[in-house]
This record gives structure tokens, C-alpha cells and sequence, in this order.
């Protein structure tokens, strides 16, 4: 093995270990992701995903009563709802979601909670 044959493979073992870095390297975010909350196939709020200060509560009228969803912290979630209105509790037992393209459903009262815009946070190869 020449000299030459050394740095070949020194250089190519190089560039293969900086593009699984660069790979890896979250690319950032574009402008702030909004929250989109849909009853029935019809948009019924729309808010910041960010928002300052303490958490922001939202209502959501539904046909059963009234959900709750909470905004804090860059992130969203539905807060428990009554057994009456959603016995298998899903969409509460999501929990927090915080990525464009990430969405909680609630089936019964036909309700979807939706991440939208900026520019997803991770490939989706990693995630």
C-alpha cells in the first residue's frame, strides 16, 4: 500500500464520518409552527404555537361539551376530557406535541389538533 493509497482511504473515511454529521445537524426552524384545531372536517381556532408568559388555555366547543387544549412552552396538548365524551381518552393520553406534522385526535367528538408551518426541526430518517 503506497503512500498515496493511505490518504485516499484517510480522505474517504473522513468525508463518510462528516456526512453522517451533517446528516445528523437539526436544521432550524422557519418562523414559528402554528396550532390548527378542526371539528369536523371545519377549522374552528387557529393560535401561535409559541406563546409568552404562562400557558394559554383554549376551549373547544364540541357536540358533548366543552376540550381544553393547552399551549405552553413551544408545545400543545388536549387536556383530559370526561368519560362520557371520550371513554378511551387518546387524544389527552397523546400528550405534548411540539413538531410540525404531529397531530392529536380525538375520534368521538371528531376533532384533529394540528402542527402547521415552519420547517420540521429533524430528517425524517432520525426521527
Amino acid at each position: 500500500m503506497t503512500k498515496g493509497d493511505k490518504m485516499l482511504i484517510a480522505l474517504l473515511v473522513l468525508a463518510i464520518a462528516l456526512s453522517f454529521v451533517l446528516v445528523r445537524v437539526p436544521a432550524q426552524a422557519t418562523g414559528t409552527g402554528q396550532v390548527v384545531v378542526e371539528v369536523g372536517k371545519q377549522e374552528v381556532a387557529r393560535f401561535d404555537l409559541e406563546v409568552s408568559g404562562d400557558a394559554l388555555l383554549v376551549p373547544i366547543q364540541l357536540p358533548g361539551g366543552v376540550a381544553n387544549i393547552e399551549v405552553q412552552g413551544g408545545r400543545v396538548r388536549v387536556l383530559r376530557l370526561p368519560d362520557h365524551m371520550c371513554p378511551n381518552h387518546i387524544c389527552s393520553n397523546t400528550g405534548w406535541i411540539s413538531r410540525p406534522g404531529q397531530v392529536i385526535v380525538c375520534m368521538p367528538n371528531m376533532m384533529v389538533v394540528t402542527i402547521v408551518g415552519g420547517q420540521e426541526r429533524e430528517v425524517d430518517v432520525w426521527s
